[in-house]
């Protein structure tokens, strides 16, 4: 509560304006309070500034004005301090009101910028949640076109799956029949070339076939020390074998034996004998046949055409010839690849394993030194006519003996760039493999 004390202008008594309660309190000399309303006209600080100037005691007038006025100009001199005193006051007051009124002109200006941003911002806030909304839908719509779009495309891609997969079982069908078909000429084709081999057995020749035997006595007495020499020792032969254990051992064999066309010795035999692989041999040498036996194997004195005759049809798991082939006529390599194909199992393996003429010393002179070979055979020819016999996956493998090693790169560089090709392909067939085999599998 803002009191103004006026002690000269009551007369000894004293006056108190209230801006909480409006009213003016008049100290009475006797100690009571009495209480006077302000002009309803005038702001209480106005009136203050009106008596201040005037020198009258603040409050509404009385009949007593007139006196007191007087004696406020009697007293003078000792009311002009406190009338300086309240003109400070009541300028000191004008101030603070001025103040308090920039400061509500502020603060309302300020409500007003702040409003009219919060407005703005508001706005925006809510132009921004609009658009969004906005774009969430659009962005809801093209979602669910492209989700039927999908939809559709996989419902084709579905039809296409089933027309497909018809397709493919149709195609595996019709595969199946014409394997089978092919399967079955094949069979027909080998019994047919058996018959046809049994007839032109049976008709006469130029010279006796006893004759023949009995000239090539000679050579049968050979044959054995001949091949101890020139072809290696039984250990060293399972060495070089054993490399085709891996091919057996992934057949489903069964029951099925595997046969070894020309077994010689015996030496694949042994092999397979100590792997647990039911097996036995066929060779026209008695020499051979007899020593293979005292190595307790089974080895039977037959021709391997006349055996393969009589075995049943796909009755055997794999058959092996080692260094058969180079042996025949190229008739009788396909009847007896004819003679193959019916014997085996289908997936039975085929394992035909000859001299290698793609290398020079082998073509040259190595395939040369037995008299019985008649002509060296090409890995491509041998792998095309395994093919045409109805064998599939014919794959050649090229076995490489000798340690011969090739020339440096190192060493080639020092040479004349135009005898570097020339050098690379002799060396190529001078390291080729010495031998070959064509591994082939019954459809």
């Amino acid at each position: 509560m803002v009191e103004l004390s006026w002690h000269a202008c009551t007369g000894g008594g004293a006056r108190r304006y209230s801006h909480r309660t409006g009213k003016m309190h008049a100290d009475h000399p006797s100690g009571r309070q009495t209480t006077m309303s302000a002009q309803p006209d005038k702001s209480p600080l106005e009136e203050a500034r009106e008596c201040a100037e005037l020198g009258l005691p603040l409050g509404r007038p009385t009949r007593f004005r007139f006196i007191k006025r007087m004696l406020v100009r009697l007293n003078w001199f000792s009311l002009s301090r406190q009338i300086t005193v309240n003109h400070g006051l009541v300028d000191t007051l004008a101030a603070l009101e001025e103040r308090i009124d920039a400061l509500r002109d502020h603060l309302g200006r300020a409500e007003g910028g702040m409003n009219e941003r919060l407005d703005l911002g508001l706005r925006q806030a809510f132009q921004e949640i609009g658009d969004h909304i906005a774009q969430a839908r659009f962005d809801q719509t093209a979602l669910a076109q492209h989700v039927d779009r999908l939809e559709s495309r996989i419902d084709q891609l579905e039809s296409l799956r089933k027309e497909s997969s018809e397709i493919y079982l149709a195609v595996k069908r019709f595969e199946e029949s014409l394997r089978k078909e092919t399967s079955e000429m094949h069979l027909a084709r080998a019994e047919a070339n058996i018959v046809i081999d049994r007839i032109r057995r049976a008709l006469p020749e130029p010279i006796d076939l006893t004759t023949l035997q009995h000239t090539s006595s000679a050579w049968d007495d050979l044959y054995l020390p001949f091949e101890s020499a020139f072809r290696g020792s039984s250990e060293l032969i399972k060495s070089r074998l054993s490399i085709y254990l891996t091919d057996l051992h992934d057949i489903e064999r069964g029951d099925r034996a595997v046969l070894d066309v020309g077994c010689g010795r015996g030496d694949w035999l042994a092999l397979l004998s100590e792997e647990g692989i039911v097996a036995y041999g066929v060779d026209i040498d008695e020499r051979s046949i007899e020593e293979a036996r005292s190595n307790k194997l089974d080895a039977r004195l037959a021709d391997a055409f006349a055996h393969l005759a009589q075995v049943p049809v796909g009755s055997l798991a794999a058959i092996t010839a080692f260094h058969l082939v180079e042996h025949l006529s190229t008739d009788d390599l396909v009847s007896l690849l004819d003679l193959c194909y019916r014997a085996l199992m289908p997936g039975g393996l085929l394992i035909l394993e000859t001299p290698n003429p793609e290398n020079l010393v082998v073509g040259i002179t190595d395939f040369y030194l037995d008299p019985t070979h008649r002509n060296p055979i090409p890995p491509p020819l041998l792998a095309f006519l395994t093919g045409t016999r109805g064998f599939s996956d014919a794959n050649i493998r090229r076995l490489r003996r000798g340690t011969l090693a090739p020339v440096p790169t190192s060493a080639l560089a020092t040479l004349d760039p135009a005898l570097v090709p020339m050098i690379e392909l002799l060396q190529d067939h001078l390291l080729a493999g010495e031998d070959y085999a064509v591994l082939a599998r019954r459809i």
